[in-house]
This record gives structure tokens, sequence and C-alpha cells, in this order.
């Protein structure tokens, strides 16, 4: 895999590893006209906390199928953190996950036995539940008299997935749900971010932007209503910013996302501070 490490120029200093939303993506997680991962890893260097970010193996290599998330993200994973206490003389070491990455950041912390997290538009919930909540919210902008039928198809495939744990492996190795596979859907479901977030004892820092119309309010803080308030566990939320925490436009919506994505933008900087100011307290 392509990666960049980005040495802030300070020894001992703290690194982050940044980990990529669903679907192929390149290093600096290139999403239309705007680049999340690069925008935050020179903000964050300018800081004083290097980085290593690298092309998702999705990305790098579309020709192989990834049943898990083992495969498509903890090998990589782990393989960056070893890449960077082999190459630079790092002090702690955070995983910062961005929307599926930041689901799957608790579990990730543990397994690559790094210091400590940032979720960036992560939620606890289950894949398959944002994918519900977006068809409602993209069938919601439909004539009324659509809307009564996908919803009933929408509804189907709801009850499907919650009974995920019933089917047997031949089952969930030849079904979708959501448009996704439903043996990687129930695997993903079986790893308890939150029972690792309390038993790990990790700080963890939970961002996520007001304006977002992939991940919802209630996904978002799905997080804190499960594992509280406490010195491990912080919560920010920023008004006006999306789901790539740029600046939103007026009439975004799950429907036209992606063309509001098209427009070139940057991370508000205040994104990397806030991580900045927390790493270098925890």
């Amino acid at each position: 895999l392509s990666g960049k490490i980005i040495e802030p120029g300070s020894e001992n200093a703290p690194y982050v590893v940044f980990v990529h939303g669903s679907g192929p993506s390149d290093m600096d997680e290139t999403i239309y006209g705007n680049k999340p991962f690069r925008d935050i890893a020179y903000d964050l260097a300018s800081l004083g906390i290097g980085s290593i970010r690298f092309d998702k193996i999705t990305y790098a290599h579309p020709e192989l199928t990834y049943e898990t998330v083992e495969q498509e993200y903890l090998e990589p994973v782990l393989e960056a953190v070893h890449v960077l206490k082999e190459h630079v003389p790092t002090g702690k070491i955070y995983i910062v996950g961005h929307s599926q990455g930041g689901m799957l950041m608790p579990w990730l912390v543990k397994e690559c036995d790094v210091d400590g997290g940032v979720s960036l538009a992560g939620t606890p919930c289950n894949l398959w539940e944002i994918s519900y909540q977006q068809n409602l919210d993209s069938i919601a902008t439909l004539p009324e008299d659509q809307q009564p039928a996908m919803i009933e198809i929408v509804k189907n495939e709801r009850a499907r997935a919650e009974a995920l744990p019933e089917l047997s492996e031949s089952e969930l190795r030849t079904q979708t749900i959501f448009g996704l596979n439903a043996f990687y859907l129930h695997h993903m479901g079986t790893i308890d971010q939150i029972s690792i977030a309390r038993d790990l004892q990790k700080p963890m820092l939970f961002l996520w932007g007001e304006a977002d119309v992939q991940v919802s309010k209630e996904h978002f803080d799905a997080w804190e209503e499960t594992l509280g308030v406490s010195s491990l566990f912080t919560y920010k939320t920023y008004p006006g910013l999306n789901h790539l925490f740029i600046p939103a436009q007026s009439g975004e919506s799950i429907e036209n996302i992606m063309s509001y994505y098209s427009i070139p933008s940057s991370v508000d900087a205040s994104i990397s501070q806030d991580i900045a100011n927390w790493v270098f307290t925890n």
C-alpha cells in the first residue's frame, strides 16, 4: 500500500494513524473535490503531531474481496502502526478514524494496542442502522404518493437485518442487506464497540458535524448515552460542518450530497486544533 508519514520535527512527538470510512479511498481520503485526511494531517503537523496515512486496501487492490473488517481494516492498520514504530521515534500513538473508521475506533485502539483514539463522525450503532436511516431520509424527498411502497421495502430490509444472528454461514455469505454483504454486516455487528471502550479504559474523543446528513445526531449521541461523560470520553459537535467536517452548503441532503462534496473546500481548522489539544492532555 502507498502511504505517507509526516514528521512534525520534534523528538518523541505523538502520532496519529488515519483510518478511512467505507468504500475504496486513497491516503488523502479524497472524496470528489475534498481531501479530509490530507488537510488534517498537515494541520496536525503544524501543531506538533505527526501522522501516517495510506491508501485503503480496497482502493489499492480492487481485485480482491474482503469478507470481514479484520481484512479490510485491522490488518492494514496494524501494519501502519508497525511501520510507524519502525521508522520514527514516536511517543504516543492514536487512531483517528472517520465514518466507518470512526465506528471501529475503540476496537482498533484495542487490537493495535495504541494509546487512544478519535472518532470523526462515527457511531456505535450497526452499519445497517445507518443505511436504514439514510434510506428513510432519501425516501422523504420523494413525492408523497411514492413514499409508502418504498418505506415498506426499507422496513423489510430492516427486518432482515435484525434477523442476521439467525442465519447460517452459507445464508450470510449469499445474501445482501441494504446492498451490503450479510456476512460482513453480521461479523461487524458482533464487535461491541461500547464494551470494548468501557473495558479498555483509554482516552477517546468523539467529534461530529451538526450539518452531517450521513450520520444522524441520534446515532452520534449513542456514544455519550452508552459510555457517559468521564475523564476518558470527550464529545464535541460543530455547528455548520458536514460529514467531512467542511462547511456545509445550503440545501445539502442525503440525496444530493455527492454533488456538494465535489465543491473543493478544506476541513475546518478547529478540528485539528481540538484533536491536538486533546492529544497533548492525554
